[in-house]
């Protein structure tokens, strides 16, 4: 109970002088805007898996005043384009190195494609993503076929010895 009365008591001392300091706080952060930004380092890697491709973008900024707004890949043709809008607030914010990273899953038609990372509408980087033609069912009609071949070659013996017999 003391140790709640002296808290009550230090924050009640200790208001009036935060007091100013609070406003400068409020007034200082509203001065910023929102502009147009750059990231420190972007990083684009994809990776083919059966007839899907695993695309993931990597986005480091210098600090905690930016932001990033996504659009969804573009497939056009025998490219893939990612474009990301980056902003940056240019009033106060953390310095603190920070990163963003997005992934995406995509189902595609085997061959070669280009995948593009567009920041603010210029390519930042770029991946070359090779989608391979996926063999679904060979290994399953293979076997029906080692089957068929084995029945086959066992109604022939059993025809030839009956025939053999049958003499």
């Amino acid at each position: 109970m003391r140790t709640r009365y002296m808290l009550v008591l230090a924050a009640m001392l200790l208001a009036p002088m935060l007091q100013p300091l609070a406003g400068t706080l409020v007034s200082a952060s509203s001065t910023g805007t929102w502009v147009e930004g750059e990231p420190l380092e972007v990083q684009v890697s994809a990776v083919p898996v059966d007839e899907r491709a695993n695309i993931t973008v990597k986005l480091l900024f210098r600090d905690a005043g930016y932001s990033a707004s996504w659009s969804n890949p573009l497939v056009q043709g025998d490219t893939i384009i990612i474009d990301v809008a980056v902003l940056r607030w240019t009033g106060p914010s953390a310095q603190v190195i920070t990163g963003d990273t997005r992934s995406f899953t995509l189902k595609l038609e085997p061959g070669k494609y280009n995948v593009i990372l567009k920041v603010n509408g210029e390519e930042r980087a770029s991946e070359t993503l090779l989608v391979p033609v996926v063999d679904t069912g060979t290994r399953e009609s293979g076997e029906a076929s080692t089957l068929l071949v084995i029945v086959l070659a066992i109604l022939a013996s059993a025809a030839v010895l009956f025939l053999a017999l049958r003499r």
